[in-house]
């Protein structure tokens, strides 16, 4: 995760919170091979991983700004998340990102792989695939780079 830089007053993530999600499942298997960057982008905006997977031109590796400018393309919002940003609280006990935000995040699962991930609700979504929210795959796991997603009509 990239470490960002402290400012005067912290961003207030509260303003983005989402009380509705509603992720577009497509069949794990018949999907799996437009790859993880394709399928949580289909999660999130309901379009075809295949045709997601042409736009990036088949590449196995999806980059942070394809992943923006893909959900920005669809009305999305994403602020970045950093050390700064979320360390940049009065207090240890009061977080600025709660189970209420949408988060996008890429996470170290190998030596040289990174996966891309949703999460919401205690959640998280991959490949089509739905687990609770397990703690020790965030330590295990380490986030490389990580989004509050927020689109108007989420707060419903």
């Amino acid at each position: 995760m990239h470490n960002g830089k402290y400012i005067k007053n912290s961003t207030n993530f509260q303003k983005y919170t989402s009380k509705k999600f509603s992720p577009h499942l497509f069949n794990k298997s018949a999907y799996k091979l437009a790859g993880c960057g394709a399928n949580a982008l289909s999660l999130i905006t309901g379009e075809n991983p295949f045709d997601i997977s042409e736009k990036n031109k088949h590449k196995d590796h999806y980059s942070d700004e394809f992943m923006i400018k893909h959900l920005r393309k669809n009305k999305f919002k994403a602020f970045t998340l950093n050390k700064c940003n979320l360390t940049n609280r009065e207090t240890n006990v009061t977080y600025h990102v709660r189970e209420n935000h949408i988060i996008l995040m890429s996470q170290l699962f190998l030596k040289k792989e990174a996966s891309w991930l949703v999460s919401w609700n205690d959640l998280v979504f991959h490949n089509f695939e739905i687990a609770p929210l397990d703690p020790f795959s965030l330590i295990n796991c380490p986030i490389i780079s990580a989004y509050v997603l927020y689109k108007n009509s989420s707060s419903d």
